[in-house]
């Protein structure tokens, strides 16, 4: 199982959309360098690698074009509480798709 994962640093706006097919392991290897405690604030799963791609490469170039990138190279984004309401509601992997497509039409 793939995993893209949203997660929150401390309490700040900072969120790191990344991907992983070990959330723990990746987890702890981030929580070593940072000052604050990280929270899973949202997870989309699929069995297919190439598909979980997609969706971190669409939702890094939204974010990008939105002015949201912390760092031109990073995976870290200043995100809204909208942002976020819009992040954590697909819970099916249909719905995953559709946000998705979505968001290729906005780009």
């Amino acid at each position: 199982m793939q995993t893209l994962y949203i997660l929150q640093n401390g309490e700040t706006n900072q969120y790191k959309i990344g991907i992983t097919n070990n959330l723990n392991r990746r987890l702890q290897q981030l929580q070593t360098g940072c000052p604050y405690e990280l929270k899973v604030v949202k997870i989309w799963t699929h069995y297919n690698r190439k598909i979980i791609e997609k969706y971190e490469r669409v939702l890094h170039r939204y974010y990008t074009k939105c002015g949201c990138r912390i760092r031109e190279d990073g995976e870290w984004f200043t995100l809204r509480v909208p942002d976020i309401a819009f992040l954590c509601k697909p819970n099916s992997i249909a719905e995953q798709n559709e946000t998705i497509e979505n968001l290729l039409k906005m780009l």
